[in-house]
């Protein structure tokens, strides 16, 4: 499926919800009145792609585009838009997140074994 730009046109609408990755771009931010992040691990984002046969893939392919496309993406989207600090509020929803321990989202090997 190729993309393509869609305009959407809303008239006495008090709320817009949208959900996705890379909405919290710089360049998207300042459209928000509220944002929301959930913080969760790579290996927590993996695990419903996965159950759900992300794109009809067997796991091993599912995880090999995880590791070698979106979550390369999303550690760039980290470094360069801070999208978790430009929330305006942040759930911690993964238990694998310690505070003041191994930082999100960045794991170790050995967790990442775990």
């Amino acid at each position: 499926m190729a993309y393509s730009r869609q305009t959407y046109s809303f008239y006495d609408i008090n709320v817009i919800l949208l959900e996705g990755i890379f909405l919290l771009k710089q360049q998207f931010q300042h459209l928000y009145d509220l944002s929301i992040w959930i913080d969760c691990t790579f290996k927590t984002a993996l695990e419903p792609a996965l159950k759900r046969g992300q794109e009809g893939l067997p796991p091993d392919e599912v995880t090999h585009a995880y590791e070698t496309i979106y979550f390369p993406a999303q550690v760039i989207h980290f470094a360069m838009d801070h999208p978790r600090q430009a929330a305006s509020i942040v759930f911690r929803n993964d238990p694998r997140i310690v505070e003041g321990g191994m930082t999100w989202p960045f794991e170790s090997q050995a967790a990442r074994n775990a």
